[in-house]
């Protein structure tokens, strides 16, 4: 081998020696940053689970919005209150929550105690028309009305 062919295969292989640990420097720098980024989220979601099961199930919608959905959407989700419509105007109507501008989600709040079950759909999509779910059960057609 030439003296000149070992230089050039030499730097070769030590560029792509280089080149593989800066990817997994750069790896690894993309996780500490994602588990930092994260842990504050998780903790905060892991609080609110367990202080949400003491509250009583008196608790009013603005309790719940207050208490729950808030602390969800802006300390869990990260969601920036510029980020969330609150209270919006529908007509005569009012909106609890609108994500982003156009909204991608609608929120609305409901008393602690108060659920229903989504039916489960013959066709899965993520769009389910209001009145489609009010007609499943009275649960759903209460908690609908009572918005």
């Amino acid at each position: 081998m030439s003296y000149l062919k070992y230089l050039v295969t030499e730097a070769t292989e030590a560029t792509e020696a280089r080149v593989r640990l800066d990817f997994w420097l750069i790896y690894a720098r993309t996780l500490e940053k994602y588990v930092t980024e994260f842990a504050e989220p998780q903790a905060n979601f892991e609080a609110l689970c367990r202080e949400a099961k003491s509250l009583p199930d008196s608790s009013n919608e603005a309790n719940t919005r207050f208490k729950i959905l808030d602390r969800l959407l802006y300390d869990c989700l990260a969601w920036s209150k510029e980020e969330a419509e609150r209270e919006k105007s529908q007509g005569q109507e009012y909106t609890d929550y609108e994500l982003q501008s156009p909204p991608i989600a609608i929120l609305e709040a409901k008393k602690v105690g108060l659920t229903f079950s989504i039916p489960v759909s013959k066709r899965p999509s993520l769009y389910r028309p209001v009145k489609d779910i009010a007609a499943a059960s009275v649960e759903c057609e209460k908690a609908i009305n009572q918005a």
